[in-house]
């Protein structure tokens, strides 16, 4: 494609500076990048929110849930701490029985070591330290087995005569705690169920003489009459039960324990005696629900607290947010008086400064953009119009050079090109409200736009490759796009007119509607190739041509669309143009008729 230039080269030269490539076309016009800007910072916004959320769902959470595990953590220290007192309370009782069947033992030891316990011929006084003995103390009756395992004496409480005779001369060798006895130990039994029915503990004692066991001293303690266990409950705690068990056999229990209640159970010593405390649980729960209250309450403040941080965050930054892109479309509309209150912090309020510097300056260059569409629109052309009408009389005349007048036609007409340019971009970029956007068959564009060139470069050879139809979305810029690419590559291909050679072919693509536009000029420069395809900008020092370039670049951005330029090995370019496909559009037009 020859040096695919604007129209004039002395208009629109504004500033050229290298940019990233993925830099935004519009980001030197305010107004046209304000759109964009919008449609960010409302995306960012919703982002802020949903991220604002999420932050405050999260701290309210962990902070909930620190809070519910300390409390969790100090309900199960409260119950631990009471199972601990419980362990206390057993082992004391444990020590308490120990120390009571400790007495017992001696009681009977001292019984057992008086002399008259037995002796031979005087059976009165062996009955006299026996009634003494179970009078005096606690136990339910005693007994005098001798060497030989034969019962010689027996006091009992509740015991007729009748059942002491037969008692007396009965052989008891084969019992354990006589045997015990006789061995010379002392003895505290398995309780046993006396004939009364009535539990009982045998404790046995060895009676000696010189050294030598010649008897036993056998006593009984009855667990219910005589009360053994029973002040061992002044030690209990409110709302605790006592049970007293040898091995697997229960032996004594103060009352029923609760059903829901805490337990410790102890040994006594090294004996099967099992001491068992009982808490009622209800005074526990109680105090664990007066914690789960606290505990909830808690839970509740923080809560409270975290809603409070957000609607405070919410207040002084969402909604600041808020209205600045109110403001910003109020901008976008062309409402430059709108200002903006964004409450009293130091940051807000330069914000609000800054935002009104901006509605001033747009407004400023609104106006200053208006001036310049009124002047090229309006004098350039009106001026140029006359121009081209005194060189067409001169031409059809004959008083001057043809070529001469030739030139005042062409730089006329590129003049009011030129401005044709400035208006494309003031109604696409610039103009008050949105761009009329409607589908445009790509294919009738660019044959009537073929139509034109061939009457103005009637020797050059063009050629076209066009489907049925090909509906893009427009906004009054497909015809200037096709037009400006078209005759920008036959006015500037350095070959003979006849020899120039143009093609424009229409394709259909996954991403859209493809427009190439193939030449056999001497190829496009590196920089009219990135100021095509938007990686340059203009400056004082490195330019393009004018604003042809330019309006190719800014409309096919405008309508959402791509440019790229391909360079041949030899000679020529081929620029494709990818526009945005209408076809759904017009299908809708067609169904709704």
């Amino acid at each position: 494609m020859p040096h695919l230039k604007p129209s004039n080269a002395g208009l629109g030269r504004s500033p050229p500076r290298r940019r990233p490539p993925n830099h935004g076309r519009f980001s030197g016009i305010a107004l046209g990048g304000l759109p964009i800007y919008v449609a960010l910072t409302i995306r960012r916004q919703m982002r802020l929110r949903t991220a604002l959320l999420g932050v405050l769902v999260i701290v309210a959470l962990l902070l909930s849930g620190t809070v519910y595990a300390g409390f969790e953590l100090h309900k199960e220290a409260v119950v631990e701490s009471e199972q601990r007192n419980l362990d206390a309370t057993v082992e004391s009782q444990a020590r308490n029985l120990a120390t009571r069947m400790e007495e017992k033992e001696a009681i009977a030891g001292l019984a057992a070591s008086n002399p008259d316990v037995m002796t031979r011929g005087d059976s009165w006084r062996s009955e006299r330290v026996l009634r003494r003995f179970v009078d005096q103390t606690a136990f339910d009756g005693a007994s005098i087995i001798d060497a030989d395992g034969v019962m010689v004496e027996i006091v009992a409480r509740n015991l007729s005569t009748d059942q002491r005779r037969e008692l007396i001369g009965s052989e008891f060798g084969d019992r354990t705690y006589v045997q015990r006895a006789l061995a010379g130990e002392t003895y505290v039994g398995e309780p046993i169920t006396a004939d009364s029915g009535n539990a009982i503990v045998p404790i046995s004692v060895p009676i000696r003489r010189n050294g030598r066991t010649v008897g036993a001293f056998t006593s009984t303690i009855h667990l219910r009459q005589t009360g053994i266990f029973d002040d061992m409950e002044a030690n209990l705690a409110s709302g605790q039960t006592l049970s007293i068990s040898y091995g697997e056999t229960p032996v004594y229990r103060s009352a029923q324990a609760p059903a829901d209640s805490l337990t410790a159970t102890g040994g006594v010593a090294d004996s099967p005696w099992r001491v068992t405390v009982a808490e009622d649980r209800s005074q526990l729960d109680d105090a664990l629900r007066f914690a789960t209250g606290i505990q909830f309450g808690a839970v509740g403040v923080a809560v409270l607290t975290i809603v409070g941080l957000g609607l405070w965050v919410f207040r002084s930054t969402v909604a600041n947010l808020r209205t600045l892109i109110d403001g910003l479309g109020d901008l976008e509309r062309g409402h430059y008086g709108r200002r903006v209150d964004l409450g009293r912090t130091d940051e807000w309020q330069r914000i609000a400064s800054q935002f009104g510097s901006l509605a001033d300056t747009l407004d400023q260059r609104e106006s200053q953009l208006r001036v310049l569409n009124r002047v090229l629109r309006h004098n350039l052309r009106n001026d140029m119009s006359v121009v081209i009408a005194h060189a067409e009389m001169l031409r059809e005349e004959g008083t001057a050079r043809p070529e001469r007048v030739e030139t005042i036609r062409q730089t006329a007409h590129d003049l009011v090109q030129t401005s044709d340019h400035a208006r494309a971009i003031y109604e696409e970029l610039l103009g008050d409200g949105p761009a009329d956007r409607r589908p445009v068959d790509l294919v009738a564009v660019v044959e009537s736009s073929v139509e034109s060139l061939r009457e103005d470069f009637p020797e050059s050879r063009i050629e076209t490759d066009l489907p049925a139809s090909a509906w893009v979305m427009d906004g009054d810029a497909v015809p200037v796009i096709v037009e400006e690419l078209g005759r920008n590559a036959l006015a500037h291909n350095d070959r003979p007119a006849s020899d120039r050679e143009l093609s424009i072919a229409v394709e259909s693509a996954a991403d859209g509607v493809r427009l190439v536009v193939r030449d056999n000029g001497p190829g496009l420069p590196d920089v009219e190739t990135e100021l095509l395809t938007g990686d340059l900008e203009e400056t004082d020092i490195e330019h393009g041509s004018g604003l042809g370039l330019w309006v190719v670049s800014w409309l096919v951005a405008r309508l959402g669309g791509d440019v790229s330029v391909e360079q041949s090995a030899d000679r020529g370019s081929t620029v494709t143009v990818t526009f945005p496909s209408a076809d759904d559009d017009v299908s809708d037009a067609a169904a709704n008729g």
